[in-house]
């Protein structure tokens, strides 16, 4: 049985892009062109930085870490802590914050236990 991690952009410029994870990945969320989940350099996206925040995903455990951005992380609304030695465990279900930019987390911990029939 394996799990997955999906994260799903809510809003701004790259509004519904979906990033599906069954593997261990550092994800890194920004403006830089190296981020797995990169935020495109526009002056509405100003507030997020370069590297602003990381996902370390294990399926179906995820975790976030603020990276020292300028305008913090938030988890449900919370402002994480910005320690690099700080990780936050995310839930199915949370919703991640990054400057204007919203993201959605779903962990599935059985993706491919689902049984779908047709008749």
């Amino acid at each position: 049985m394996s799990s997955q991690v999906t994260i799903k952009i809510l809003d701004g410029d790259s509004k519904g892009a979906t990033y599906v994870f069954s593997e261990p990945i550092e994800c890194k969320v920004g403006r830089a062109p190296d981020c797995t989940i990169k935020v495109s350099e526009t002056i509405g996206n100003a507030d997020i930085s370069r590297y602003h925040c990381y996902f370390d995903i294990d399926p179906p455990y995820v975790w976030l870490r603020d990276l020292d951005s300028t305008n913090g992380t938030f988890i449900n609304g919370r402002k994480i802590g910005r320690s690099k030695d700080l990780l936050e465990l995310v839930h199915h279900g949370d919703t991640v914050r990054v400057g204007k930019i919203e993201l959605f987390v779903e962990i599935d911990d059985h993706p491919t236990d689902r049984v779908t029939s047709q008749i």
